[in-house]
């Protein structure tokens, strides 16, 4: 996407509706690894304005966020326009993917000492489809998965067992529009994530208010199930699914009357008996959203704060006190680490990042807010946990 805020629509930048999908669910869903001897907890940002990806350390204690050396890497060389949008860590903590939405590409890194991103080499970039805007890794690290929003299909990758370095599978994509010859259903794909089984991709699909549903074949290509999309709600813009795999929830950026959350239950992989609901007149444009380690509280990306939920025993959402403001404007994305103690807010408008401590019940303490070696326009965030 060389033209981003002409070509996105629904999804203009003006309204700032591009998820990210770190992890396909709006940020957040903290990797590791099993090896090692070294833990270091690490976050990072991919950075829309200014081609960046921001790059900080993790205080275990206390949550705080200290920029790496160097605080930032370029998403692609001598490109400060390639628009990342997305960025992802696979389980291993080895490598990290970002989808460019303005060059067509994702970019890939080895994670170096202390956490550090280094370009891969030779392959620093791999071709996706056109405007990539979220990318999700399978739980095995052995696929990856890119939304493409202006191409409306999906790239489908192998991920090398050594190297981390991404090559197309065959086929290269999928679409996820249906039925394909007529295209009314699946249109503008904007948010990826693979269940946690690693048996089913969901994509949520902006222009028509509707998630596709692919089943993962052995190979690791997908598949579309037998009821090939669902309704979501108006303007849908995120897909997180819960720890458990039962219970996925799309974040509506512009329901009315009031933004909304539509919930879903899951069954042998289908996405069924959606609700979809207002969940409080507090909720207004909703990004993304992230559930914590334990699958009982939810943060969701508000217009005007972040707003947390309670998930009860069916899956659905309770509403909690909302925390406003997050210290920032238009919060864009939402991250969790990997022991539901933090959370952490990418916030576009202001260019920074709040953190909030994780308390009894799931409340949020005051957020403090992270300024240095933020670039511009932060929209993704994603945690992991490094074992060096």
């Amino acid at each position: 996407m060389r033209t981003n805020t002409i070509q996105v629509g629904f999804a203009a930048l003006s309204i700032g509706v591009l998820l990210i999908s770190a992890c396909g669910g709006g940020g957040g869903t903290t990797t590791g690894t099993t090896t090692g001897t070294t833990t270091v907890l690490s976050a990072y940002v991919a950075n829309y304005g200014d081609g960046t990806i921001s790059q900080y350390t993790i205080n275990p204690s206390t949550g705080a966020l200290t920029p790496k050396i160097p605080a930032t890497v370029v998403s692609i060389a001598g490109n400060a326009s390639s628009y990342p949008t997305s960025i992802i860590v696979d389980q291993a903590g080895k490598h990290a993917y970002v989808a460019n939405n303005g060059d067509y590409v994702i970019s890939q890194f080895n994670i170096g000492p202390g956490g550090v991103l280094v370009p891969m080499t030779p392959a620093a970039t791999v071709q996706s489809g056109s405007g990539p805007i979220s990318i999700a890794i399978h739980p095995s690290g052995k696929y990856a998965y890119a939304a493409n929003s202006y191409s409306n299909d999906i790239s489908q990758f192998n991920v090398d067992p050594v190297t981390g370095a991404l090559t197309p599978m065959a086929p290269p994509t999928v679409t996820p529009c249906y039925p394909a010859t007529t295209c009314t259903q699946g249109i503008w794909p904007i948010s990826i994530t693979v269940g946690p089984s690693g048996a089913y991709v969901y994509v949520v699909n902006q222009s028509d208010n509707s998630v596709s549903q692919f089943i993962i074949g052995p190979s690791g290509a997908l598949t579309p199930m037998g009821t090939a999309t669902v309704a979501a709600g108006t303007t849908p813009s995120s897909i997180t699914i819960d720890p458990s795999g039962n219970f996925a929830y799309v974040t509506n950026y512009l329901a009315t009357p009031n933004a909304s959350i539509t919930q879903f239950s899951i069954t042998s992989g289908a996405l069924t008996s959606s609700t979809s609901s207002g969940l409080g007149s507090a909720l207004t444009l909703p990004t993304s959203m992230a559930i914590d380690p334990s699958g009982t509280h939810a943060y969701v990306a508000n217009g005007t704060g972040i707003y947390p939920f309670t998930i009860n025993a069916s899956g659905l959402l309770d509403n909690m006190n909302p925390i406003n403001p997050t210290g920032g404007t238009a919060p864009q994305s939402v991250a969790i680490d990997s022991l539901g103690k933090f959370v952490y807010v990418a916030n576009k408008g202001s260019d920074n990042i709040s953190q909030f401590n994780i308390g009894a019940g799931g409340t949020l303490s005051t957020p403090t807010v992270t300024q240095g070696a933020t670039g511009s326009q932060p929209y993704s965030i994603t945690t992991a946990v490094l074992k060096l």
